[in-house]
């Protein structure tokens, strides 16, 4: 998904002083980021430490 949204952003010939633009790019970091962490999450030892935290909360 993310590597789709680059290429589209990529071609799409939007300005690099769009705010849209920012704002895309901000969502995809944001996104990945995200995902990231939810596969630390997904490991038993760390979901039984990390639970009822905020890392869960911020995830």
């Amino acid at each position: 998904k993310v590597f789709t949204w680059l290429y589209m952003l990529l071609n799409s010939g939007v300005n690099k002083t769009d705010p849209i633009l920012w704002w895309v790019l901000s969502f995809i970091i944001l996104f990945t980021f995200g995902g990231v962490t939810g596969i630390v999450l997904s490991a038993c030892v760390l979901d039984n430490v990390l639970h009822d935290t905020w890392f869960v909360v911020a995830h």
